[in-house]
């Protein structure tokens, strides 16, 4: 991807950012008016005797594309892959990239791979979120994280940071030497704090062990108050606040 173009994705994230913060504050109010600006509705879905919204990576993918209006970029969804993947059954088969972005002369920019809720080193390993990693690094051209959260408390950032610090490693040692260098960007977006996280990475897979990458994600801070209260050490991560994170939700 050409360096001109890292402002306009960030820009993009950003813009996906506040359609998201926009609809989910207005959505946990209901019963809710129609916006003339965010189409997106996070719906209902039922836990036990208790309604909740839904947040997954499909409010995210579709926030995204919603605010691709105005910016250097077509798309495609669901993008067939194309090297072969064998995530189950007996033989390699193609897969699907979430969302790839091209420039005007239809020239490749980005894939990009949703994915929401949160996740721990400690815990049983995602298997969706390695293969997710693993078509990023093993896909021809750039690659995108973009990471849902609807809240988190201090410990939610390091412990997604520590498992794609993991999982990136191990899947960069697992298919070296088909897996080429290129750049990574990482977006993280919370809902009810009303923040996000941007950063991008020079991946190289003779630099992809897993102290450099935990190096690459730190990010000290503290949350509180519901809202993120203070950045002790940004680490170059670039940080989108809502207007208002202190906004009841």
């Amino acid at each position: 991807m050409d360096e001109i173009l890292l402002t306009p994705v960030r820009e993009l994230c950003e813009k996906t950012d506040g359609a998201l913060w926009s609809a989910f504050q207005r959505d946990s109010r209901p019963p809710f008016a129609p916006s003339p600006t965010v189409r997106l509705v996070f719906p209902y879905s039922a836990a036990g005797k208790r309604r909740r919204l839904r947040v997954s990576e499909q409010e995210a993918r579709f926030a995204l594309v919603e605010s691709l209006t105005g910016s250097p970029f077509l798309y495609s969804a669901e993008t067939p892959t194309r090297e072969s993947y064998q995530f189950a059954g007996s033989k390699p088969t193609a897969a699907q990239i979430d969302l790839t972005l091209y420039d005007r002369q239809d020239r490749h920019v980005l894939n990009v791979e949703f994915k929401s809720g949160g996740t721990s080193v400690a815990a049983k390993r995602d298997a969706g979120m390695a293969n997710d990693i693993e078509k990023l690094l093993r896909e021809p051209g750039d690659g995108m994280w973009f990471h849902l959260f609807e809240s988190v408390n201090n410990a939610s950032l390091a412990n997604l940071f520590g498992v794609l610090s993991k999982v990136v490693s191990e899947k960069a040692a697992q298919f070296a030497p088909r897996v080429d260098s290129k750049l990574l960007i990482f977006h993280v977006c919370v809902l009810e704090h009303g923040f996000s996280l941007h950063k991008s990475l020079r991946f190289s897979p003779n630099r992809a062990d897993e102290n450099t990458l935990s190096g690459f994600f730190r990010f000290e801070h503290k949350i509180a108050h519901r809202r993120l209260h203070e950045v002790f050490e940004a680490n170059d991560w670039h940080c989108h606040v809502r207007a208002d994170p202190r906004l009841p939700v």
